[in-house]
């Protein structure tokens, strides 16, 4: 059979079959592993290598024992009790799969004693030895510990424990150094010296007691974690030309509550869909300048509850629709192009308010066009009809060659001072009928008057206070009853 050399890996120990004793010169092998004396059962370990001479040691429990061999063992077969008692390993063969083998405890369950099991290298299948996979080649050492084989593995550094300090939270040397490779640039503590120089920098930016992070010179500051701490914390950029820049992700200036962010120059917002909003709070935005909010469609500016106030000392342009679901109060309105006291009217196809003949000093209402004050908006009838209070100011006719009457509205104080003409252009008889209480001039209660002159005319007015119709004029003979 060949010599046979075990790897090393994260869980076996090399093992290295030899047929002699090692001696301090072999130093070609790493530290820990095995040195098995075939010829003898003899098995060293390789504790350490000092000033280039090797420490070998007899592994306890070797006893000289002499390893044996089981080509395609039933289940635990190669590590009987038996085979326990008597050798110091097993060099198993396989030309099939390998069945499990669960090595059996020693007659003598007091004494420590080391066993090493091997998949020979000649194989190609792998076999499981307490659990433990083994592919050709591989060997692994158990030992004793009085009440259980215990399985001896390769130490690397997530086997050496490290008590967590600092921001090093890991609790072995392998994850404690990844994570101070990760975190190595994570803070940097400026007491009383500023720092002028921020390339590369990815982590935290700490700040303890009042004094804070300075950029006085050209520089990049990337900090995933933040920039903070202390009692006072400011971020203060002094020379050069300087950016704060958020460009990647979802990114948010945050201002907690009774914090302050004062601007005391220019603050340039260069983007889409930029949104300040301030709820829950007194929030307060105070611009001493201008605010200029351009090159967009839709926006909101809301004052609700408490008294707000929207000041525009200077020019104002509204050039969009202006709408309102109250009733808005103004003092006073200024029509352009409207002369002072003229009474202005709306010009068809939506040109605009423009002056009327109209105007109104504030005692006097004058016209400058008499020729466009027109008579009252006549109405003809040609069978008796009852007045409406929306017939108020017209000019109402019968036309009837039979007797017909005109009955006059239901009137109160909002009609006080209400008219109307009657003319009789028919040959019949034209009444008037009051309601209700009414008189007509001298006519009884709810009376009439009546004219049988041809093309007779009659103007009357409601007083309220006397519920009567009185004769403003007439032309005819007109008879009340």
């Amino acid at each position: 059979m060949a010599l046979k050399v075990i790897p090393k890996s994260d869980d076996f120990l090399p093992v290295y079959f030899k047929t002699t004793d090692p001696l301090g010169t072999d130093i070609g092998y790493p530290t820990p592993c095995m040195w098995y004396n075939r010829t003898t059962g003899s098995l060293f370990l390789l504790k350490s290598i000092t000033l280039g001479v090797a420490k070998w040691v007899e592994t306890a429990g070797s006893d000289s024992l002499p390893a044996t061999t089981s080509t395609d063992p039933a289940i635990n077969a190669a590590v009987t009790t038996a085979i326990i008692d008597n050798y110091s390993g097993t060099v198993i063969t396989l030309t099939a799969g390998g069945n499990a083998q669960t090595l059996q405890s020693p007659t003598d369950v007091g004494i420590k004693k080391f066993v090493v099991v091997s998949n020979d290298t000649n194989g190609i299948f792998t076999i499981d030895i307490n659990g433990i996979t083994l592919s050709a080649g591989e060997a692994q050492w158990f030992i004793w510990d009085e009440t259980a084989w215990i399985a001896i593995t390769a130490i690397d550094a997530k086997d050496l424990s490290f008590t967590p300090a600092g921001d090093i939270v890991a609790t072995n040397v392998q994850d404690a150094i990844e994570e101070l490779d990760t975190e190595k640039v994570k803070r940097i503590v400026s007491v009383d010296t500023e720092i002028t120089r921020f390339d590369g920098i990815t982590g935290d930016i700490q700040g303890y007691s009042s004094n804070a992070p300075t950029i006085s010179d050209a520089g990049n500051i990337q900090a995933p974690g933040g920039i903070g701490g202390g009692t006072v914390n400011t971020l203060t950029v002094t020379g050069g030309v300087n950016t704060f820049s958020l460009t990647k992700g979802s990114a948010s200036l945050d201002i907690a509550a009774a914090v302050t962010l004062d601007i005391d120059k220019s603050l340039t917002i260069d983007g889409q869909a930029t949104t300040i909003t301030g709820a829950g709070q007194a929030n307060t935005l105070t611009l001493n300048e201008s605010l200029t909010v351009g090159d967009g469609e839709s926006g909101t500016l809301t004052y609700s509850v408490a008294s707000k106030t929207l000041t525009v000392e200077d020019t104002s342009v509204v050039n969009q629709d202006l709408t309102s679901d109250a009733s808005p109060g103004f003092s006073t309105v200024d029509l352009t192009g409207i002369t002072d006291t003229n009474i202005p009217y709306m010009q068809a196809g939506a040109a605009g308010f423009a002056d009327s003949p109209l105007s109104y000093d504030g005692t006097n209402v004058k016209c400058t066009a008499l020729s466009q004050i027109y008579g009252l908006l006549p109405s003809t009838k040609t069978d008796s009809y009852t007045v409406t209070t929306a017939d108020l100011g017209k000019s109402l006719r019968m036309n009837a060659a039979g007797d017909k009457n005109f009955t006059l509205p239901s009137m109160g104080a909002t009609e006080d001072g209400g008219r109307l003409t009657f003319i009789k252009q028919g040959a019949g008889k034209m009444t008037t009928t009051a309601v209700d209480a009414d008189c007509i001039d001298d006519s009884s209660a709810a009376g009439t008057i009546y004219t049988e002159t041809n093309y007779a005319t009659l103007t009357l007015e409601y007083v309220h206070g006397m519920t009567r119709w009185v004769i403003i004029s007439g032309n005819g003979t007109f008879v009340t009853t």
